[in-house]
Formats: C-alpha cells, structure tokens, sequence
C-alpha cells in the first residue's frame, strides 16, 4: 500500500481525446491548466522586472522634476530616453502579465521580446551613458546588460523549447 509520490507541480494534468473531451490518464496528450514547474521562475521574474521599471521611472521622473533646470541637454536627453524606456517597458510587462494570466497563445512571443527588448535597451543604454554623458564604465553599470543577457541566454530556449510551455500556452 505505497502511496503516490508527492508531485514538485501545482497543475492538474488532464488528457484530452481527440474531440477534446476529458478522458482517463491514458497515453494522450497532457495540457496543463495551470502555471507550475519553472514558469513559476518566470512569472516571478515578470513581476520583478514590473516593479523595478515602475520604481525607475518614478526615480526618473523626479530627477527631472527636481534638477530640470541644472541639467545639461544631453543629461536631459539621457533622462528623458530612460523614463520612456522604463515606462515603455513597464507597459509590456503589464501586457505580456496580462496574457499570462489569460494563458493566451502569444505569450511566447511576448515574452520572449520582451527578453530581447530589456537586453537590447540595457545595452544602448550603457553606451548613450558612455557617449553623451562621458562617465566611464564601472561593473556596476555593465552588470545590468549581464544580467539581461543571463536572463535571455537562459529564457529564450525555455520558451522556445520547452513542453510543459507548449502544452500549456499553445494547446
């Protein structure tokens, strides 16, 4: 009398017939119904990254309040161009968590350009701060395009590949 092994995932696996009705745990198809597995790693990074574009701009936009006048044009530039990244990105995080929510099929793509879209703005920020605002480059200004990189070197194939992914946002 050995009782089932505890199970690491909060999803229900059910396997549909071919004319989607809900059948035994036969040899079909799995579809989850639920987020579990590593998306729960995803969806944690979507709500920090939410977070830290929204304290960004709230950051920004008070710097610009407060020094407008005592900043040099391209200073302003460089302000005004990371407030509206911070703010664009703010807004696709909110759309790509809104389609995690509703488990929409273009959640894939989504997410993954959003991954490619913070490695992208991360990089051409570093190199604006470099160019116009001629401050050199520290570690802890490179550490953020590694991080992005890090977190599209590992993202990208996962959502690209992964079963549990498929089954869960494109079935």
């Amino acid at each position: 009398c050995l009782s089932p092994a505890p199970s690491l995932y909060f999803w229900r696996p059910r396997a549909r017939g071919p004319d989607n009705q809900e059948t035994g745990m036969d040899n079909r198809e799995q579809t989850y119904q639920e987020i579990g597995g590593w998306l729960w790693l995803a969806v944690a990074w979507l709500a920090l990254g939410g977070m830290s574009y929204f304290i960004s701009a709230v950051d920004l936009q008070g710097m610009l309040r407060g020094s407008y006048g005592d900043l040099d044009d391209p200073q302003v530039r460089m302000l005004l161009f990371k407030l509206g990244t911070s703010v664009g990105l703010l807004g696709y995080s909110l759309y790509v968590a809104f389609l995690l929510w509703q488990r929409k099929r273009p959640l894939r793509v989504a997410i993954i350009t959003l991954m490619i879209a913070g490695l992208l703005l991360s990089g051409v920020d570093l190199l604006l701060t470099d160019y116009l605002l001629f401050f050199p480059l520290a570690i802890e200004s490179v550490s953020s395009v590694f991080r992005a990189l890090i977190v599209a070197a590992i993202g990208i194939p996962y959502f690209c590949f992964s079963q549990r992914v498929k089954r869960t946002f494109v079935h």
